[in-house]
C-alpha cells in the first residue's frame, strides 16, 4: 500500500519508508481478523502461552 502512495526519490527512501509502514501495519494497525488487535500483539501472546 505504501509504494502506491509515496513517490520515492530514491532507494534510500524507499526502504526508509517502507519500514515505517511495515512497524506501523505490524505495531499499531487493528487487524480486523484478528478481532481489533495487531499483528504483534497477535505474535506476542502465542509467543508468551508457548513459554508458559
Amino acid at each position: 500500500e505504501d509504494v502506491y502512495l509515496n513517490c520515492y526519490a530514491t532507494m534510500r527512501e524507499a526502504e526508509a519508508g517502507i519500514g515505517r509502514y511495515i512497524a506501523f501495519y505490524n505495531d499499531r494497525r487493528p487487524h480486523q481478523a484478528l478481532n481489533s488487535r495487531t499483528p504483534a500483539e497477535v505474535y506476542d501472546s502465542k509467543t508468551t502461552q508457548k513459554a508458559a
